[in-house]
Formats: structure tokens, sequence, C-alpha cells
């Protein structure tokens, strides 16, 4: 599945749809209630399967949890300084010691498991893999954790096409 999300992604005839393609892999496999892959500058894609449309997160709730998802690796990153890191969140008890409101937030929304891959390049810019209530937690951060890098490659990809089609349409 690595290979094939990989290679959807670096396909630069059409990254917007690759990355929502990929997406589609990346919750099919993991047989996850939705996928998303976001960074902090504001970028977004999201796939949910079919099946679950009723319980998509959005407006203010997935502005919510992304911020929460880049709290969390922006601590992780600062604890071990890598470049990609992989985690786990669950409603536990733990969760509800330290951030109560988030625990609360995952119980309402009926969220019992978020796995999550977090790229930060040289300027910390940081770009969030994330598939939420995985049957297989530990497949879905493997994969995750194997194409989050190829997920930011294809966001730069994207962006820079569009910068390069404006620069050409204002010439």
């Amino acid at each position: 599945c690595a290979s094939d999300v990989r290679k959807i992604l670096l396909e630069t005839s059409s990254v917007q749809n690759n990355i929502a393609e990929a997406l589609k892999e990346v919750c099919a496999f993991a047989n996850s209630r939705s996928a998303i892959f976001f960074d902090t500058d504001g970028d977004s894609y999201h796939y949910v399967l079919p099946q679950y449309t009723g319980v998509v997160l959005t407006g203010d709730n997935i502005k919510y949890f992304m911020a929460e998802l880049i709290r969390y690796a922006a601590e992780l990153h600062a604890i071990n300084g890598s470049t990609i890191n992989v985690m786990c969140i669950k409603p536990n008890d733990h969760l509800k010691k330290t951030n109560e409101a988030f625990y609360n937030f995952l119980k309402e929304q009926k969220i019992f498991e978020v796995s999550l891959s977090a790229v930060v390049d040289n300027v910390n810019h940081t770009t969030i893999l994330s598939t939420v209530n995985s049957r297989n937690s530990k497949s879905a951060r493997m994969l995750a954790e194997k194409v989050a890098a190829c997920f930011s490659i294809a966001l730069q990809n994207k962006n820079r096409l569009s910068r390069t089609e404006l620069a050409a349409t204002t010439d």
C-alpha cells in the first residue's frame, strides 16, 4: 500500500487530485472512518468513507481537532527533535487528566483513536497525516510514517505549481 500511495502522490500531473486519491488509499488500508492531511499554513484535505459521511468533522470542530493535533505534534517534536513523529491519541484516563477538553471533544465526536504522523521541516513548517478510528491502529501509524513525507512533498509541489501558474498568468 505504501508504494501505491507514494506513486499516486509523486505524479505531478494533478497534485490536488492525487492528494485526495492517496488519502482514499490510506483510509481504505487503515480501515478507518476518515483520513486527513493538513499543514500549519492552512492547507487541508479530507477523505471520509462513504458510510461515515454523517459523522464528518466540519467548521469549528475540524479547526479545533487540527489545532490539537498540531499542538501534540509540536510537543513531540520539541521532546525528541525528530523530523517525522508518529503517535496515537486515545480518549483514555491519561488524556482526561492532561487535556480534559480534547478528551471530551473526542468522546462527543465518537472518536476512539487518532493515529498520526507529523513531518516538521527545518523552519518548523508542519504537515500532519492522520486517520480516525482505524481498525488497526498500529498498521495505520506504520503506513502514515512511511508516506507522510511524500504527502508533504506533494503539497510543496502543488504550492509550487500554483505559484508558477500565477506568475505565468500575471506576466
